[in-house]
């Protein structure tokens, strides 16, 4: 279990295993290997190639499904469509729809001063493994808090507000 203090990891870059002239083989990344690890272990876009959510943690396997409780959940609580699919996902218009209807589950007011001064503590943990809810949304939303003027940096924030990191835990078990 590691307590997360902060953007501890820097980004993945695949440019680093790049083949050197005469190079070849397992021991490096040919040119359009880097373009694919570069899109897989990316920001997360929409469509029209706007960023909508953070890169997933490098050395984690992807998920290639959505869960089926996911995308029923995403159908009839964004759609009230039972019927609707991940093939009907249009992630720039779905996200926004998603938005105002759950405005409570989106980061858009790191301010926490409400919440501390109402004494307010949380303990907050996520496995580095999950590749179901990514954890890099939560570090990015913790740093996003001790970043924020209001909150009082890192420290002050670590007061009310400590994140857990399991380094071998997944979605909903280890």
């Amino acid at each position: 279990l590691l307590v997360y203090g902060g953007a501890a990891w820097a980004l993945f870059d695949a440019t680093k295993l790049a083949c050197k002239p005469g190079q070849a083989g397992d021991a490096c990344l040919t040119a359009p290997q880097i373009g694919f690890v570069n899109v897989m272990y990316g920001p997360f876009k929409d469509e029209n190639g706007v960023e909508r959510g953070p890169r997933p943690t490098p050395g984690i396997r992807l998920t290639r499904r959505a869960p089926p409780t996911g995308v029923d959940a995403f159908g009839r609580a964004v759609h009230q469509n039972p019927n609707w699919t991940r093939a009907d996902l249009v992630i720039s218009k779905d996200v926004e729809a998603l938005n105002r209807i759950l405005p409570e589950m989106t980061p858009d007011d790191p301010d926490l001063t409400r919440f501390v001064q109402s004494g307010g503590k949380a303990i907050l943990y996520h496995g580095w493994r999950d590749s179901t809810d990514m954890a890099t949304y939560t570090t990015q939303n913790y740093d996003r808090w001790a970043t924020h003027p209001t909150n009082g940096g890192l420290k002050k924030l670590q007061d009310s507000v400590r994140l857990f990191i399991a380094d071998t835990t997944g979605h909903c078990f280890g």
